[in-house]
């Protein structure tokens, strides 16, 4: 029994890595080894919220009881949050990419604006602005 623990069991992929001190649940990798698949909160949530941001679904939707069942299933660990805290997820989420966007404009980007306009069968007027960051190549 030492031979196999100081043997097999000190050199298992879960021991071996210290940066993560949550439990680990091992999975089969493409080679057949036994590799440890960590659980991260933050980055389930970070995931949720850029998910809702991507399909624009509908805050509350968190809040759904299929949609809680149906996270239960993928990992009992993780707790959906309220639709309150994707929100402010999804504002500070703005917030990063607002301030990468003025980055990238304040560092002397080019940027072409243009705009169209028409009117519906309706006689609605519409117009869209559109624009293109142009770079060197």
């Amino acid at each position: 029994m030492r031979c196999h623990v100081y043997n097999a069991c000190l050199q298992s992929p879960v021991l071996l890595d210290k940066s993560n001190k949550t439990q680990s649940v091992l999975t089969n990798s493409t080679k057949g080894e036994l590799i440890p698949l960590h659980y991260d909160k933050d980055y389930a949530r970070k995931k949720l919220i850029q998910m809702i941001i991507i399909d624009e679904l509908l805050f509350n939707m968190v809040e759904g009881v299929g949609f809680q069942a149906f996270c239960q299933s993928l990992n009992a660990q993780f707790l959906v949050p309220s639709h309150p805290t994707i929100a402010r997820g999804v504002m500070s989420c703005f917030l990063v990419e607002k301030a990468k966007l003025k980055s990238i404009l304040c560092s002397g980007a080019r940027v072409s604006l243009t705009t169209d306009t028409w009117t519906s069968i309706q006689t609605l007027n519409y117009m869209a602005a559109i624009a293109r960051f142009l770079d060197d190549d």
